[in-house]
C-alpha cells in the first residue's frame, strides 16, 4: 500500500513550513563544519525536506493512511536530482527530532525503508487538518511510462516481473507527453473529492484495507492496484505495455480509479454532482469493429444464452465479463474462473463456459487468448486523450477510469454524445453507452428511492432548512477540505 516519497507532489504554500523550518535548523545543528556546504546542498536540503513533508502529510491523510517508501542504497539516486548523501541527512534530522517512525528494508530482501508520521507529527497534522491544496505541475516527473516484463529465474511456474524501461524521445510521445501536462496541470487547479460523512469515509477505510488483505493476486495487465484514497492524488501517467507504444496506454494515477465502483456515485467536482458515463461492452465492441464485423449496437455482447432470474442474470454478467476480459488478455489461455464462481453461473465445468463464450463470440473467438487485449486498450485510451482534451478546451473536467468517464451532472448528455462519436470516428461504428447518476450522501450503501408523483416531494419546511443552516459541519473531512479550494479560486479570480 506505500507510496514512493517522490510520487507525491509539492504543494508550493505556507502550510508545512515550520516543520520544514524545523527539520532544516536540525540538519544545521548535526553539521560537523559548515565548510563545502554551498548554497546549492542548502537548497537540495530543502527541496527533499519539502518533499518527504509533504508526502508525510498527504500519506497521513491518505484513506487508509499508508507508509511512505524511501530507498536508502546510493545507487538508487545515481541519476537522480536528490543526492544520496542528502536523503539520509533529512531522515535522521526527522528521526532527531522524533517526527517520523523507520521500518528500515533490506537491499538482500529487495525491501525498501518505509517511514510514517510518528506522534509528534501527527498531533501537528491533525491541527492543521486535511485541506484543498493546488500542487504544481512537476515536469521532471515522467508521465508516459513504458513497461516490460522479464521472465524471474528460479520460480517454479513461468512468472514475469514488470519492469520500467526508457520512454522512447519521439514526436508521437512528445506530443502525448504535453498533452497529459496540460491535463495534469488542469486536473490541479479542481477539487475532486467524495461528498460523504467522515463515518463513511471510515467504512470506505476498513473495506479497503479488507480488499487489500483478500487480494493476494490482480491480473498481470493491470497496474497493481494501491488500496488507499487521497483526494490531492489527482495526476496522471500513461502507461504503455510490452516495451511497446502501441501496447495498453491507458492513464493510471486518479484517486477515483481505485474508488470501489458503489461508491463513484458519491463524488463531487468543483462542490457539483456528478455522473459516470460508461461505454457497452467496450472491449468486445472495440474488437468486432476493428475486424469489420457489425453487431447490433444494442446487443450486449456478455449475454451468452444464460437463463434465470433478473439477480442471477446481473451477477453471471459480472462474471462472464470478467472471465471474458481475462481470456482476451491472457496469451496462455488457461483463464478459469474459481469453482465457487462456476458454482454461481450453474455451470458443472470450465470447459461449459468457454464454449458457450466461443459459440456467442465465434467470429473473433480465435483472438482469445492471444493477448489481444493490450491493443484494445491503446484504441480506448486513444479515445480516452481525445475527450479529456475536447472537455478540457470547453474548461470541464472529465475524470478516466478506462472505459468510462465522470462528469459534471450538467454535462453528461453533452458527453454520451461525444463519446459514441470519438468511438465512430476510430472505428467507423455506433456504440452503446450507459449512465449512473449522482447519489446524496444519505443514501451511502443504499439504494435510491423510485421516483415519486407526490408534488410536495422534495420540498423541505422552514424548519428542517433552519437546522441544516446553523448546524456545525466544521469537523466534516469533505465540507473543509472543498472550503480551502473555493478560497483559493476566489483569491485567483481576484487576482486575475
Amino acid at each position: 500500500m506505500d507510496k514512493q516519497f517522490n510520487w507525491y507532489p509539492v504543494g508550493n504554500d505556507s502550510l508545512l513550513n515550520k516543520v520544514i523550518d524545523i527539520t532544516l535548523l536540525q540538519i544545521n545543528s548535526l553539521r560537523k563544519s559548515s565548510r563545502g556546504i554551498s548554497s546549492k546542498i542548502k537548497k537540495d536540503e530543502r527541496q527533499i525536506t519539502r518533499h518527504l513533508i509533504n508526502a508525510l502529510y498527504l500519506s497521513y491523510f491518505s484513506i487508509p493512511k499508508v507508509p511512505v517508501s524511501i530507498n536508502m542504497t546510493a545507487k538508487s539516486y545515481s541519476r537522480s536530482t536528490y543526492g544520496y548523501k542528502n536523503i539520509r541527512k533529512v531522515i535522521k534530522s526527522l528521526d532527531k527530532l522524533s517526527l517520523i517512525e523507520i521500518k528500515k528494508g533490506s537491499e538482500y530482501a529487495g525491501k525498501v525503508t518505509r517511514i510514517w508520521s510518528s506522534d509528534k507529527l501527527t498531533k501537528i497534522f491533525k491541527g492543521l487538518g486535511f485541506i484543498w491544496r493546488h500542487y504544481p505541475l512537476d515536469k521532471t516527473k515522467e508521465v508516459i511510462v513504458v513497461r516490460d516484463r522479464i521472465l524471474v529465474k528460479g520460480a517454479k511456474r513461468k512468472k514475469y516481473k514488470k519492469i520500467t524501461i526508457s520512454t522512447p524521445n519521439n514526436k508521437t510521445i512528445t506530443n502525448q507527453r504535453n498533452n497529459l501536462f496540460k491535463i495534469n496541470e488542469f486536473l490541479s487547479q479542481h477539487c475532486i473529492a467524495l461528498d460523504l460523512s467522515n463515518k463513511d469515509l471510515d467504512k470506505i477505510k476498513a473495506e479497503l484495507r479488507e480488499e487489500e488483505k483478500e487480494s493476494k493476486t490482480h491480473f498481470f495487465w493491470e497496474e497493481k492496484p494501491i488500496y488507499s484514497l487521497n483526494f490531492s492524488l489527482v495526476q496522471l501517467r500513461r502507461i504503455y505495455s510490452r516495451a511497446n507504444t502501441s501496447l495498453g496506454g491507458r492513464y493510471y494515477g486518479g484517486w477515483w480509479q481505485v474508488l470501489p465502483s458503489k461508491y463513484r456515485p458519491h463524488i463531487k467536482i468543483d462542490d457539483y454532482k456528478t455522473e459516470e458515463v460508461d461505454f457497452s461492452t467496450m472491449s468486445l465492441n472495440l474488437l468486432y469493429a476493428r475486424e469489420g464485423i457489425q453487431v447490433p449496437d444494442t446487443k450486449d455482447l456478455y449475454d451468452i444464452g444464460l437463463k434465470g432470474s433478473k439477480q442471477y442474470l446481473k451477477r453471471a454478467r459480472e462474471l462472464i465479463k470478467k472471465y471474458i476480459n481475462a481470456i482476451l488478455n491472457n496469451e496462455s489461455g488457461r483463464y478459469q474462473l474459481s469453482s465457487a464462481e462456476l458454482k454461481e453461473l450453474k455451470l458443472s465445468s470450465h470447459k461449459k463456459l468457454k464454449d458457450l463464450v466461443i459459440k456467442y463470440h465465434k467470429p473473433i473467438s480465435h483472438f482469445f487468448g492471444t493477448g489481444v487485449g493490450l491493443e484494445l486498450m491503446y484504441l480506448d485510451s486513444v479515445i480516452a486523450e481525445r475527450l479529456m482534451l475536447k472537455f478540457q478546451y470547453q474548461n470541464i473536467v472529465l475524470l478516466p477510469i478506462h472505459d468510462s468517464f465522470i462528469i459534471r451532472t450538467g454535462f453528461a448528455s453533452w458527453l454520451r454524445t461525444e463519446m459514441k462519436q470519438s468511438f465512430k470516428e476510430l472505428m467507423n461504428k455506433y456504440i452503446e453507452v450507459k449512465s449512473i447518476g449522482f447519489k446524496p450522501r444519505e443514501y451511502f450503501n443504499k439504494p435510491l428511492p423510485p421516483p415519486s408523483d407526490d408534488p410536495s416531494e422534495g420540498i423541505i419546511r422552514g424548519e428542517d432548512l433552519w437546522k441544516e443552516l446553523i448546524k456545525d459541519d466544521s469537523r466534516d473531512l469533505y465540507t473543509k477540505y472543498c472550503s480551502y479550494w473555493h478560497q483559493w479560486r476566489d483569491y485567483k479570480h481576484t487576482k486575475s
